[in-house]
Parts: C-alpha cells; sequence; structure tokens
C-alpha cells in the first residue's frame, strides 16, 4: 500500500527528478503516446509524460468518448524514425475490418508494438482491466505512485467507494473529485455552485425513489454531480442511480447489476441492432453502464423504462 500523505496535485520538480531517475527511459524515449486529458486520470498522465520530457506524446482535445479514428488525421509521423511503439490511452480504434480493429491493425502493419492502456468496456470492444489506465502507464513506464497518483487512479476506476476504502476523509475526496472535474472542463465556480445545490436536489428527488434505487430525471442541476453528493452522502460510497434521458439510459451502482445489463440483447426489447452499450468501473466497488438506440427514432420508451426498472430494483433487493 502507498504510504498515505497530504494529496499535491501539481507534480513538483523534486519528485521528477527522483523519479527519472528510476523510470524506463528505454520506453519513454521509444514510445509515441497518443491520449486525452479530459479528466483527472487522463491529465495526471500527460503531466507525468511532459514532466519527464517523453519525446513523443499526442495529446488528445477530445473530451470523454475519445477515439483514435477521430484523432488519427491529428497525428504526425514525422521524426518517429527510432520509435517501437504506440501506447494508446483509453483512445480506442472504432472501425472493424474483419475480427481486427483497422487502425490498431494499420499501427501493427507499419512494424511497431501496439500497448493499449485502458480499462473500459466499449460497444465494439471489451478492454475491462482492474487497474486504472493510469496504474497501467506507470506500471509501463515504471513510476512509483505517490499518494496523489493513488488517489486519482482509484477514483477512476472504484469512484467514491474506493477513495472511502482507501481512508480519505470527506474533504480529501472532495479535493480529489474537484481536480478531476476541474480536469473534465467544469470552472471552479461553477463546481463550487452546483456541489451548493446538489444536497437540495436530492431531497427533491428522494419521492421518485424505488426502493433502494434512486430514479433521475430532468435534475436541475448537472447530473455528475448528483452522483456525486449521493455517493458522499453513502456510508460505503456506493448508490444505485437509474439516469432516464429521452434517448439514453444510463445506471450507476452495483456491478452485478451492470455486469447483468451488459449481457443483455436489446433487440429484444425492439432495438435495431447496432445500438450502443458501454460501461466501465471496478467489479469491487461500483461500475455503470449506458444505453443509447442506433436510429434517431428511436427513443427510451416507458415501457422499456418500467422493466428496466422492475429488473433492476429486483437485481438490487437480490445483492
Amino acid at each position: 500500500m502507498t504510504e498515505k500523505k497530504n494529496l499535491r496535485f501539481k507534480l513538483e520538480q523534486s519528485l521528477l527528478r527522483l523519479n527519472e531517475k528510476v523510470v524506463d527511459q528505454d520506453f519513454l524515449q521509444s514510445s509515441f503516446f497518443i491520449l486525452p486529458r479530459n479528466d483527472g486520470e487522463a491529465k495526471r498522465a500527460c503531466d507525468i509524460l511532459l514532466g519527464l520530457k517523453a519525446p513523443h506524446v499526442h495529446i488528445s482535445s477530445q473530451s470523454w468518448g475519445a477515439t483514435l479514428d477521430k484523432e488519427w488525421s491529428r497525428l504526425s509521423w514525422h521524426d518517429l524514425a527510432n520509435i517501437k511503439r504506440v501506447v494508446i490511452f483509453e483512445m480506442p480504434g472504432q472501425r472493424i475490418s474483419g475480427n481486427e480493429i483497422q487502425l490498431e491493425s494499420q499501427i501493427k502493419q507499419m512494424g511497431l508494438e501496439l500497448k493499449i492502456i485502458d480499462h473500459h468496456y466499449y460497444r465494439w470492444v471489451d478492454r475491462y482491466h482492474q487497474k486504472s489506465a493510469l496504474e497501467q502507464l506507470c506500471e509501463c513506464i515504471g513510476w512509483p505512485l505517490d499518494w496523489t497518483d493513488h488517489a486519482i487512479a482509484v477514483n477512476d476506476r472504484s469512484y467514491i467507494p474506493g477513495l472511502k476504502q482507501l481512508g480519505l476523509s470527506h474533504d480529501e475526496i472532495v479535493q480529489v473529485r474537484v481536480y478531476d472535474l476541474k480536469a473534465q472542463g467544469f470552472k471552479p465556480d461553477y463546481i463550487a455552485q452546483q456541489m451548493e445545490k446538489a444536497p437540495e436536489v436530492i431531497e427533491q428527488l428522494r419521492p421518485q425513489k424505488r426502493g433502494e434505487l434512486w430514479v433521475l430525471r430532468n435534475a436541475p442541476i448537472e447530473r455528475i454531480f448528483i452522483l456525486q453528493e449521493l455517493a458522499l452522502q453513502s456510508p460505503t460510497g456506493l448508490s444505485h442511480v437509474l439516469e432516464i434521458g429521452p434517448r439514453k439510459l444510463s445506471f450507476s451502482g452495483s456491478p452485478k447489476v451492470v455486469k447483468r445489463l451488459l449481457k443483455l440483447d436489446y433487440t429484444k426489447f425492439g432495438f435495431a441492432k447496432g445500438y450502443t452499450c458501454y460501461g466501465g468501473g471496478d467489479e469491487g466497488f461500483s461500475k455503470f453502464w449506458g444505453f443509447r438506440p442506433r436510429r434517431p427514432h428511436e427513443g427510451i420508451d416507458k415501457r422499456f423504462v418500467e422493466e428496466m426498472l422492475m429488473q433492476i430494483g429486483n437485481e438490487i433487493k437480490v445483492n
């Protein structure tokens, strides 16, 4: 276990000087890193690579849902004669050719090793991993995780349940969450405003609760702040939430429920093949799932919502 110390979100030069002596310089110098900077985990990964002066780093401006396909035309392959591998951090290729992901296969055909760093489930490929992407990257380059690295990684893969089990105080958890939210693009004043409103909104949602299942639709503040406040209020950090939108349904909470939802065949509910179904999180703490129909005219109707409410509610009772 990493020794518990004060959280330090800015990488200090003293730490960089210390760690550059132990990291795998050959891996750093001979790798082309492709990654976004769209949340706390990705920001920390970028800061570490740039702080160590890795020579070949491409940082995408894509937000959540980043893919290699959307970034491909922006990649520069010049001056990469000495690279041995391409390291792709949470930016999966999307187009499938046979049983291969087209652009990832193309990199291999260029004679380069391909290192995938990810821990999510996507509709077209399952890349679940027990370790977060930040932990995997640090393992690859030999960067020793300090207490702050560990907290950022646990937040990304295990969310607030993991942070509570890690032993962080309420204020420390809020610090980690604010770091993550700022990295996602939220302004500090906006974060403070939304967090202040969240407890009141939760009380407004309480009458709609189905047993242990919170039901969220048409919320007056952004969903991410409601989910966060529910987790902060829970003794274990675990809360079960079904979010209902006109063309999207999502759940966060019990890993067993998410596992079941990911396995369902949604054509049996009348949806066309090619729908989007994704998930992530930690098997031991909390996971999330999302569903979106393929066709624009296909909505999330009342019948489907009621079926999901019943299935998820029953599953929570069993677990």
